[in-house]
């Protein structure tokens, strides 16, 4: 009589499988689920994917966080479904761990770091950026007195005397009193005053 679990012969007059122990011809509903049997051992080996997980895990903590740390997690993953789906082909389960851990480490690490980093760019942008402001609207107003100056002379004007936008605009670049950068303006003020940015941006006077 043959086993249904292991398949051997064995005497019909046999209750039980001289092989393996189980009952030979269970009742229907009692039958014992079937003994999953190892697989050779030629057959088992370890899952690439959990190999892949670690290395990029530890490529993370090389300074290749955002790179490999992503990767490493999801490699991991991967890995460890496969391992438990192999019926014991794949091994690595251990690496696996391993790069899921070393993985997400990396990636918090990297979150950090552009966090730290950008709390130190962000500002320093932000004050180059009104710096070149400042700069092109101090070069502006340099440029109207001496429009205004050279009017005064042309023109024998007083100090006093305040020219309009027109009367000096022909000594200037495209015969156009320049734009303030932020969107503002100028007054322009008589010849021996400065011109003011009506901005009232520190760093905007002359």
């Amino acid at each position: 009589m043959k086993c249904l679990s292991c398949g051997f012969e064995n005497p019909s007059t046999s209750k039980f499988c001289s092989q393996c122990g189980n009952i030979l011809n269970p009742v229907e509903g009692t039958r014992p689920p079937p003994t999953r049997q190892p697989p050779p051992a030629g057959k088992i080996k370890t899952s690439p994917l959990a190999i892949a997980s670690l290395v990029l895990g530890v490529c993370s903590f090389a300074g290749l966080w955002c790179l490999t740390g992503i990767p490493a997690i999801i490699t991991g993953h991967i890995a460890r479904r496969k391992i438990g789906q192999s019926g014991g082909e794949l091994t690595g389960d251990g690496m696996a761990l391993a790069g899921l851990i070393v993985g997400y480490t990396g990636t918090v690490m990297s979150v950090f770091v552009v966090l730290l980093l950008a709390s130190i760019a962000v500002p320093n942008f932000i004050r180059a950026r009104e710096t070149t402001i400042a700069n092109k609207c101090v070069n502006n107003m340099r440029l109207i007195q001496a429009a205004k100056e050279q009017f005064a002379i042309e023109h024998d004007a007083p100090g006093s005397y305040i020219p309009s936008p027109d009367e000096i605009s022909v000594y200037l670049r495209n015969n156009q009193i320049p734009e303030e950068p932020t969107g503002s303006s100028y007054s322009i003020n008589a010849i021996d005053t400065n011109p003011e940015c009506n901005s009232g941006l520190p760093g905007h006077e002359l």
